[in-house]
């Protein structure tokens, strides 16, 4: 029998609404108000409760703009510094994930080299300065630094509070200077469709293959669905789809990443077929909007994510 945890999008409603616009509270502050300079940063008296700041620096401090190329040093690597100013009255967990063209790819976090994810614990009311370095690969368009919270979380039960908060993820996303447009992508057709005439929910990772339900847990193994649509109403939108479990990179069916399109008011899904694993870990599916290019203007966030879903081995 599956041991799943299956609710109606529909029946939370409310719940939804109110996460969405906790996120954007905190998106629009990581995106759209960069500090002026690497000594200033946040000003930590004038931002709100709950927030958190984000802002990108390069290595001789200037601030590192979503919609500048990133330049690369002689040894063609990244280097640049993720300031986070995180504003709650609890300790906080922040995993950081870099990925070259939406491949997750291995860094230098601090002193550290991680092939995976460098968490960072934060106390409460603090900024922090992290250091990044990635050696960047020739044929590389587009840095994606993708920042998750408290990855070490698993939350089975279908809590909504706790999996609303810890589905929230930030990104920077960055042009390396001189490279190359890609070409004309390919995008994956859907196992099917449905009609949903205004609906703006990019994306929803569900136990069922015609409605939007949310799932807290399911077994290794197990056949899921993930939706897609447009996050704007009347515009057709591109999106690179990734997956992660245990926060490395997995291959979504046999696509290491999926590039879609979506067109409005209609739903695209696509069969998923979980991951087999020995134990318990986190899944999470991430799209991010018009990949590969600085362009933004068709899209509020840089990326969208599922709530995670905690995939569980019949061994357990």
């Amino acid at each position: 029998m599956k041991k799943s945890k299956r609710i109606i999008l529909g029946l939370i409603v409310l719940f939804l609404i109110s996460a969405i616009l906790f996120f954007l509270k905190d998106y629009i502050f990581t995106s759209n108000n960069e500090p002026s300079s690497k000594e200033s940063k946040f000003k930590m008296g004038d931002m709100e409760q709950n927030a958190l700041g984000l802002a990108g620096f390069k290595a001789n401090g200037e601030p590192l703009y979503d919609a500048q190329p990133i330049k690369l040093d002689e040894n063609q690597t990244a280097n640049f510094e993720l300031a986070l100013a995180h504003m709650l009255d609890t300790n906080e967990t922040y995993g950081i994930i870099l990925m070259q063209d939406y491949i997750q790819s291995k860094f230098t976090c601090g002193d550290k080299v991680t092939a995976d994810i460098c968490k960072q614990s934060i106390p409460p009311s603090t900024e922090v300065s992290i250091p990044l370095s990635i050696k960047i690969n020739p044929d590389t368009r587009e840095l994606i630094v993708l920042i998750v919270k408290e990855p070490d979380s698993i939350v089975k039960d279908m809590d909504l509070n706790r999996l609303f908060y810890y589905e929230q993820a930030y990104a920077k996303r960055y042009i390396i200077d001189g490279s190359v447009e890609k070409a004309d992508l390919v995008y994956i057709d859907p196992d099917s469709t449905y009609k949903s005439p205004g609906d703006t929910n990019a994306i929803t990772f569900s136990g069922d293959k015609t409605e939007r339900q949310l799932v807290s847990s399911m077994f290794s193994g197990e056949k899921g669905y993930l939706h897609m649509g447009t996050s704007i109403g009347n515009k057709e939108m591109d999106y690179a789809v990734v997956a992660f479990n245990d926060w490395k990179q997995t291959k979504i069916n046999d696509n290491t990443i999926m590039h879609i399109n979506t067109k409005p008011d209609i739903t695209y899904v696509y069969d998923v077929s979980l991951p087999l694993i020995k134990k318990e870990a986190n899944l999470q599916f991430f799209a991010f909007p018009t990949p590969y290019t600085s362009d933004s203007s068709d899209s509020v966030f840089k990326v969208y994510q599922s709530t995670r879903t905690v995939v569980e081995s019949y061994t357990n």
